[in-house]
C-alpha cells in the first residue's frame, strides 16, 4: 500500500480479524489475516488498528468505546490530581478576555511553541503535558522546557520507527508525523526527555542520528501516560462524566489532545464552517474526520459558558477547551484558540507524569516499538508475559510497566525468578504477586511493594494478568507492519521471549504469529532494575553456640541480624576440605568449615561470609559408650565401678562414676564401703566427638557384699567334724550370720546350720556317719534391703573319725 504524505486518507493498514475456537478464520469486513504455515493460531481476536498519516499526527484508529463510555472518579482512586468540585471556567494562562485564570497554577504550563514547517506537533503536544508534570509532580518549582528535537530523533533514529514508512523519505522523521504512542515508547525506553537547551528546536533538524549514549540520557523518567476519554461518548453525544475527567486532569496540569485540523484553519481571512478566526474558535461536526486526525495540541483550560454562537457552525451547546497551539504566538489569540466540547474529530487526550531521572531504575526493554493499539482480545487470553535476562551483576527488580487498553482494569503482576525453561514463563520460583487497579487506560509504571532480587545473568519473567477483561480489552503487543516491503520499524522477536495465555493457563510463544503484513512481537511489558549493594558481615546473625549435636546433622542457624531487612534467602554451606562446598549438613564426626551463602534480595546483592571451622560430634553419650567393672566382691576398700570409655570409643572427655544407694535420692562420687544395693552412673565432660552428659547415665545396680570366709579348717572327731575359719576382716559390721553347709560324699543334698553370732568363727557338726567323707563350706551373710547377700564360700573336705 503506497504511503501518501499529507493525504488525509492513507487507508486501512490492517484490520481486526476474528479467529474462532476451531482456528478457522471467521469472515469479517475487510481483509483476512493469512498466517504463515505452521503458525499456532490463537483462540482469540487479533486487534490490528487502522493507521493514517495526516500532516503532523499519525492517527491510530482504534475502538475507543470502552474508554469513552466508562465512569471516572473525580475525587479519589485516580493517579491524577483530583478535584471534588470543578469551576465553570479555568485557565493556566492569563489572556485578555479569558476568565478562570488561576495564577497559583500558572507555573504548570510553558510558552507557546512554533513547529515551523515540520510535522512535529505530536512531539510538542506530548512534551507540553510532560513539562507540566515537572511542577505538578513536585519535581521542581518551575518548568524546564523539553526538547521536541530529541523526542523526534529518539523515536525515528533509535532502531524503532521507520520514517520512510510514514512518508518521510529523508528517513529522519521530522516530516513523518507521530503520536502519543510513539512519544510514550521513546520515553519509556529511557530515551529522554531532555532539556530544550541541550537539543534546540529545530536546531540542525534531522542532520545526524543520535548516538546510543545520547539516547540513554534522561532529564526525567516517564512514570505514567494516561489516556483520558473523549468529551463525547461512543454515540457522539457530549458526556458530563468524560468532561469532568478531562477537567480534573487539566486542573492538575496540561493534557495534549488530537483533532482534525482543516487546511483552511491557518487562513485567518478565510473562515469556513469549522474555523472562526474572529473568535479563535474551532468546531468540526463531521464524525468521520476523527479517523483523519492530523494535529496535536495542548489543553490549558476550559469555559463552560463559551458561547456556541462563537463557532462558524453551531455545535449544539456552549462550552470549549482553551487550546495552546504550536503555530507560534502570532497565530490565533497569542497562539491559543478555543475548541468546542462537541467537536466530533477529537480523540486521544493524554496526560504525562514524569519522575526523577533514574528513580524507576534501569529499564529492561524488549518491545522496541511499544504499543500502538495492537494485541490480542483479552476476554479469552487473560495473561501476557515477557522473559528477561538480568544484568551482569545482582539487581533488584523495583518497578514494572504495562499498558491497559480500557479504564478501571484490575491486574495481577507476578514475578518468577530462576526460570528453568524459556518455553514457559512460570517455570521458576514465584518471587512475588502484586495486585493493582488502573483507573485510566494508557501506560503505567507500577512499583512493587517489595522489590525482587535477581541473580546476575539469570532468567526471570514478568507476568501480567487482566483479572476482569471485557470484550473491549486488548492485551498490548507490539506489531511490526510490512507494507509492500516497507516496515514500520525494526522490531523482531526470538523464541522464548514473549507469551500469551489462554484462560486455561496454557502458554503460547508469540514467536511465529504473523499475517501477510504484520508480525506480532513482544508483550508491552518492561522491567526496571537497580544495582544491589553488597551486604556486610554484621548484617547476618549465626547461632554457633552448640557445636555438638544429638544424632542430627550439623545445623548452623543463620538469619538476618536484628533490624536488618532486604537480604535474600540465607543458607549454610559446609566443607571438609575448604574447596568442595555443600548445602547438605554433615552427619559424620569431623571438622568442617561453615559459611553463609546469601542470594540476592530486595535490597542487597548475593554474598558469602565465612563463619569459621566447627566440629560434628556423635551426640550425647549413652550407656553403650562406657565400660565398667562393678565387682560384687568386697575387698576391704570402697566399691569402684572403674567406669571408662568402651573399647574403640574416643572423644568422650574425662569420665567419672557416681553411686546412689537403694532407697536414697542422693548420688555420691565416693564409692560405697558398706553392704548395700547401689546404682552406678557414668558421666563425661564432653570431648571432641561427644557432648557432655547433662545428667549422669545409669549403667546398672550392684551390691557391696560382706566379707568372704577364708582359711576353713576341719577336725574330725567321733562322729563329728569341728570347723574353724577366718574372715577377710575382723569387722563384724559386715556380718549378719554364717551358714555352715555339709554333705556326705556321693550325696547331692546339702545340709546347713545357721549361726547368728559367732565371733569365735567355729562350729561343730555332730551326728555324722563315722568313717565317711564330708564336704563342708562356710558362707557369710549380711541382711540388707530385704535380701541376704553373701560372700564367696570357703570350702573343705574331711573324713570323720
Amino acid at each position: 500500500m503506497k504511503k501518501l504524505w499529507g493525504n488525509p486518507a492513507k487507508g486501512l493498514l490492517s484490520v481486526i480479524v476474528g479467529l474462532c475456537l476451531a482456528c478457522a478464520l471467521c469472515p469479517l469486513a475487510g481483509r483476512h489475516l493469512s498466517f504463515a504455515e505452521g503458525t499456532q493460531l490463537p483462540a482469540a481476536d487479533l486487534v490490528l488498528p487502522s493507521v493514517s498519516v495526516n500532516g503532523g499526527h499519525v492517527n491510530i484508529a482504534t475502538d475507543r468505546s470502552a474508554i469513552d463510555d466508562a465512569s471516572y472518579p473525580t475525587s479519589t482512586g485516580s493517579r491524577l490530581r483530583s478535584a471534588t468540585t470543578l469551576p465553570s471556567s479555568f485557565s493556566l494562562v492569563d489572556l485578555p478576555g479569558v476568565s478562570g485564570y488561576d495564577a497559583s497554577k500558572a507555573a504548570l504550563t510553558s510558552s507557546v511553541k512554533d513547529q515551523g514547517d515540520y510535522g512535529t506537533c505530536w512531539a510538542i503536544g506530548a512534551l507540553a503535558s510532560a513539562e507540566s508534570s515537572e511542577v505538578a509532580g513536585g519535581l521542581q518549582s518551575s518548568i524546564t522546557q523539553l526538547s521536541p528535537s530529541f523526542l523526534i530523533d529518539s523515536a525515528y533514529n533509535a532502531s524503532s520507527y521507520n520514517a520512510a514508512y510514514y512518508g518521510d523519505t529523508s528517513g529522519h522523521g521530522w516530516q513523518a508525523g507521530g503520536n502519543d504512542y510513539m512519544a510514550i515508547t521513546s520515553m519509556a525506553k529511557g530515551y529522554g526527555p531532555e532539556p530544550l537547551s541541550d537539543y534546540p528546536y529545530p536546531g540542525d533538524a534531522g542532520a545526524s542520528q543520535l548516538s546510543q549514549s545520547q539516547l540513554e540520557q534522561q532529564a526525567y523518567s516517564l512514570k505514567d501516560a494516561v489516556n483520558l476519554p473523549d468529551p463525547t461518548d461512543s454515540r457522539g453525544e457530549l458526556s458530563e462524566t468524560n468532561l469532568k475527567a478531562i477537567k480534573t486532569a487539566v486542573e492538575g496540569g496540561v493534557c495534549d489532545i488530537s483533532y482534525y485540523s482543516d487546511d483552511d484553519q491557518s487562513a485567518m481571512d478565510a473562515p469556513d464552517r469549522k474555523w472562526n478566526p474572529t473568535k479563535d474558535a474551532y468546531y468540526d461536526s463531521n464524525s468521520s474526520d476523527r479517523a483523519q486526525n492530523n494535529h496535536t495540541v495542548a489543553i490549558v483550560g476550559w469555559n463552560d459558558s463559551f458561547s456556541a454562537n462563537n463557532f462558524s457552525t453551531h455545535p449544539g451547546g456552549n462550552g470549549a477547551f482553551l487550546i495552546k497551539n504550536s503555530w507560534g504566538s502570532s497565530w490565533g489569540d497569542q497562539g491559543y484558540f478555543w475548541l468546542s466540547y462537541y467537536d466530533q474529530s477529537v480523540s486521544d487526550i493524554w496526560q504525562y507524569q514524569l519522575a526523577k531521572a533514574g528513580s524507576l531504575g534501569t529499564v529492561q526493554n524488549l518491545d522496541s516499538l511499544g504499543w500502538n493499539g495492537d494485541g490480542f482480545r483479552a476476554n479469552s487470553i487473560p495473561s501476557e508475559a515477557n522473559i528477561f535476562t538480568s544484568g551482569s551483576s545482582d539487581q533488584a527488580l523495583k518497578t514494572v510497566s504495562f499498558y491497559t487498553s480500557d479504564p478501571g482494569q484490575s491486574l495481577t503482576v507476578k514475578v518468577y525468578t530462576g526460570l528453568t525453561s524459556t518455553a514457559n514463563p512460570t517455570t521458576g520460583h514465584l518471587a512475588g504477586t502484586y495486585t493493582t487497579k488502573e483507573t485510566y487506560a494508557g501506560y503505567h509504571t507500577y512499583q512493587l511493594s517489595k522489590a525482587v532480587g535477581l541473580a546476575a545473568n539469570s532468567k526471570y519473567s514478568v507476568v501480567v494478568t487482566y483479572q476482569k477483561p471485557s470484550s473491549d480489552t486488548v492485551l498490548p503487543f507490539e506489531v511490526n507492519y510490512d507494507d509492500d516491503g516497507e516496515q514500520m520499524g525494526a522490531a523482531s522477536i526470538s523464541p522464548g521471549q514473549s507469551f500469551y495465555a489462554y484462560s486455561s493457563g496454557k502458554w503460547e510463544d508469540v514467536y511465529g504469529t504473523a499475517s501477510e503484513d504484520a508480525t506480532f512481537c513482544h508483550a508491552c511489558i518492561k522491567a526496571f532494575t537497580a544495582p544491589l549493594p553488597k551486604p556486610t558481615a554484621d548484617m547476618i546473625s549465626a547461632d554457633l553456640s552448640t557445636r555438638q549435636v544429638t544424632g542430627k546433622p550439623l545445623d548452623v542457624k543463620i538469619s538476618a541480624a536484628s533490624g536488618v531487612s532486604g537480604l535474600g534467602p540465607i543458607t549454610a554451606q559446609y566443607s571438609s576440605d575448604g574447596s568442595s562446598w555443600s548445602s547438605t549438613a554433615p552427619r559424620w564426626v569431623g571438622s568442617y568449615q561453615v559459611r553463609a551463602k546469601l542470594a540476592p534480595g530486595p535490597s542487597y546483592a548475593s554474598a558469602t561470609f565465612d563463619l569459621g571451622s566447627y566440629r560434628v560430634v556423635q551426640g550425647t553419650p549413652t550407656a553403650a559408650v562406657f565400660s565398667y567393672d562393678a565387682s560384687d566382691i568386697y575387698t576391704g576398700g570402697a566399691l569402684s565401678a572403674n567406669v571408662k570409655a568402651a573399647s574403640g570409643v574416643e572423644g568422650l572427655g574425662s569420665v567419672s562414676a557416681s553411686y546412689q544407694a537403694a532407697g536414697s535420692s542422693t548420688k555420691s562420687s565416693k564409692g560405697p564401703s558398706k553392704v548395700a544395693h547401689y546404682t552406678v552412673f557414668a558421666s563425661c565432660s564432653g570431648g571432641v566427638d561427644f557432648a557432655a552428659s547433662t545428667a549422669p547415665i545409669k549403667l546398672g545396680t550392684y551390691t557391696v557384699n560382706p566379707h568372704k570366709v577364708t582359711s576353713l579348717k576341719l577336725k574330725a572327731g567321733s562322729g563329728k567334724l569341728s570347723a574353724s575359719w577366718k574372715d577377710f576382716s575382723t569387722s563384724s559390721a559386715m556380718v549378719s550370720y554364717y551358714k555352715v553347709y555339709y554333705r556326705k560324699s556321693g550325696s547331692s543334698t546339702w545340709h546347713s546350720k545357721t549361726y547368728q553370732s559367732n565371733s569365735a568363727h567355729k562350729a561343730t557338726l555332730s551326728g555324722l556317719s563315722r568313717h565317711k567323707k564330708y564336704s563342708v563350706k562356710v558362707r557369710v551373710y549380711r541382711s540388707v534391703s530385704g535380701s541376704d547377700p553373701y560372700a564367696t564360700s570357703a570350702t573343705a573336705s574331711k573324713t570323720t573319725a
